[in-house]
């Protein structure tokens, strides 16, 4: 009896000693945004520059989630994940604007944003224009050489932009009669 009373003290304290720990209790997250190619950052780590993220190996706690996307509004969230859980996020980014102020001289111009004509002539404002992005700018009046710029606006924004429309050259030529004259 008394040898059986070691042997199970000593297989405790071996058990005790060598025994292996369980695993750390882990949660999972599923993030999905829109549009593609956003930059997807946790915790500040850069985790995927795609439209999907999933993860099913993250400790159980507060995670901070950044999702980044040019011309468009950065989304963030505090996560709380309990061990074991996993969470879904859908992601829809929402566009960045600014507006665009455009006057000419002369005044009176037609304007095309991006290749798409812009109500109203000069002056006029254009409001709604994507942010962080460059767009191609071309204003036009009769008489005079068309000017063109590339310009960006931030999230928010409104800028001024001015152009200047050259006027054209033109040559006159103009014959008489008699020769002379």
């Amino acid at each position: 009896a008394f040898f059986a009373l070691v042997a199970i003290a000593a297989a405790a304290v071996w058990f005790q000693y060598f025994r292996i720990p369980p695993p750390p209790p882990v949660a999972g997250i599923v993030v999905k945004v829109q549009p593609d190619d956003a930059r997807i950052s946790l915790d500040g780590r850069l985790v995927s520059r795609s439209s999907l993220h999933e993860d099913a190996a993250l400790t159980p706690g507060r995670h901070e989630l950044l999702v980044e996307k040019r011309g468009h509004q950065p989304y963030r969230e505090t996560i709380e994940i309990a061990p074991g859980a996993s969470v879904d996020r859908m992601i829809m980014l929402q566009k960045a604007v600014g507006t665009l102020a455009i006057t000419t001289e002369p005044p009176g111009a037609t304007v095309t944003g991006d290749g798409t004509p812009l109500s109203g002539v000069t002056p006029l404002e254009a409001p709604g224009l994507q942010a962080d992005v460059e767009h191609a700018i071309e204003a036009r009046v009769e008489g005079h050489e068309a000017a063109a710029a590339a310009v960006t606006v931030g999230d928010g924004e409104r800028r001024e932009l001015a152009l200047t429309l050259g006027v054209w050259n033109a040559t006159l030529d103009l014959e008489t009669t008699p020769d002379e004259a």
